[in-house]
């Protein structure tokens, strides 16, 4: 089986700077605080729940999950999806 994933990047590049694509109230803020990923299957649907990068690139769906280092929360990592899906309890 093979995935429709987007590949996502901040730079200084066409899109958002990182000021606009990272809000207090991002999902990315709640994944790093919380330490529990988040599943969001369909953007058009929670575009308030979305990273802007993603939505500015016309992604679907999306799945945040922390990430560890040494027992330690020290960001996120994003999984982008050209089409709204579900996710399974064995993805997240």
């Amino acid at each position: 089986m093979t995935a429709n994933v987007g590949w996502s990047e901040i730079s200084s590049g066409d899109g958002p700077s990182v000021e606009d694509a990272i809000l207090p109230s991002d999902v990315s803020v709640s994944v790093v605080r919380s330490g529990e990923p988040e599943a969001i299957v369909d953007l058009r649907a929670e575009p308030w729940q979305a990273h802007r990068s993603a939505l500015w690139q016309g992604m679907e769906a999306a799945l945040c999950v922390p990430v560890w280092v040494e027992g330690s929360r020290i960001g996120v990592m994003w999984f982008l999806y050209r089409s709204a899906r579900p996710f399974s309890a064995a993805e997240i």
